[in-house]
């Protein structure tokens, strides 16, 4: 995820990037760069519990159930816009 989502710097401006993530991990990172890039960003969360206040949200263990449902909505606007 971080790696992979990190090479968006190279990208050109007007590029699509879909970052799809656990809920209990949020992290700002990628859409700052897409914006300094001039990319379009778009987030999907997966579908889980969010964490109690005594869990780690950075667990990086963690599954991620994804509503394709969601996912192809998601898609479907993006390529209509």
């Amino acid at each position: 995820h971080g790696a992979g989502l990190t090479n968006i710097v190279f990208c050109n401006k007007g590029g699509k990037v879909i970052e799809i993530a656990h809920p209990r991990a949020i992290n700002h990172a990628f859409w700052t760069i897409a914006e300094m890039r001039e990319l379009e960003y778009y987030f999907l969360f997966g579908e889980g519990e969010k964490p109690s206040e005594q869990e780690d949200p950075w667990d990086t263990h963690l599954n991620i159930d994804l509503n394709l449902n969601k996912l192809k909505q998601l898609l479907n606007k993006i390529l209509i816009e």
